[in-house]
């Protein structure tokens, strides 16, 4: 298996320190995927970012045992990202939702 990063990247969630812009153009995106989908499809996504972030951790946790220090922070990096974005959508699906009502 191996993600594919892109959203992560565009969220500029990958640095430390993201553009407020680049935080903006990925929740207006995830609004646009909450409004378009319904909520089967939203919790179909939410559930493959709980089994992401538990590849990143089962990862981080097999760079440990072999000592590779950089591949288990890039694992547990990738891991912490994921849970923000789901985090993210989260909040996001709340807002919405709340709105629709």
């Amino acid at each position: 298996m191996n993600p594919d990063n892109k959203l992560l990247i565009l969220a500029g969630l990958d640095k430390k320190e993201h553009s407020p812009e680049a935080s903006e153009v990925f929740d207006k995106l995830m609004e646009k995927i909450i409004v378009s989908t319904d909520i089967y499809q939203q919790k179909e996504l939410l559930e493959s970012l709980i089994l992401l972030a538990e590849y990143y951790f089962e990862e981080s946790q097999k760079a440990e045992k072999q000592g590779n220090i950089k591949l288990r922070k890039e694992a547990t990096i990738n891991r912490n990202i994921v849970r923000k974005v789901k985090k993210k959508f989260n909040t996001l699906q709340k807002k919405h939702s709340s709105a629709r009502s």
